[in-house]
């Protein structure tokens, strides 16, 4: 029986220590110093948060910019092209117009001209009376050369 109450006296054989030599607090230091790792990391998690926020805006700025940029570009290309379109457009018609003078200056030419041989030209019968006064003067030549 001695033996048992040994062994249940010697089952918590710390428990007299533990009471004799309490555990040391820790310092003041000590103690706040999981607080202070714990703010200190929500405080990196914070500034990871808004290093994070800015680099977005920064981005999103950088894909504004650009977009804008290609617009801006788009206008101009659309610009340029409606402004060639224009002087090409312009060129055609002021071809088109030498082109219809050139036609009507040939065409007033060819009348003046036609106009002209008319009046050089004599009226038909006077033709055939020349024509049969020029034959007779020749039938007369070769009746004289005739011996």
């Amino acid at each position: 029986m001695l033996l048992l109450s040994n062994s249940t006296s010697n089952s918590s054989p710390n428990s007299a220590d533990s009471k004799d030599n309490p555990q040391p607090e820790l310092p003041a230091a000590a103690r706040g110093a999981p607080l202070l790792q714990q703010q200190q990391q929500q405080q990196q998690q914070q500034q990871q948060l808004a290093w994070n926020s800015l680099q977005q805006q920064q981005q999103q700025q950088q894909q504004q910019q650009q977009q804008q940029q290609q617009y801006e570009e788009q206008q101009q290309r659309h610009e340029q092209q409606y402004e060639e379109r224009q002087q090409q457009e312009h060129c055609e018609q002021q071809q088109q117009r030498r082109e219809q003078r050139q036609q009507q200056q040939q065409r007033e030419q060819r009348q003046q001209q036609q106009q002209h041989e008319e009046q050089q030209e004599p009226p038909q019968d006077e033709q055939q009376q020349q024509r049969l006064e020029q034959a007779q003067q020749q039938q007369r030549r070769e009746q004289q050369l005739r011996p």
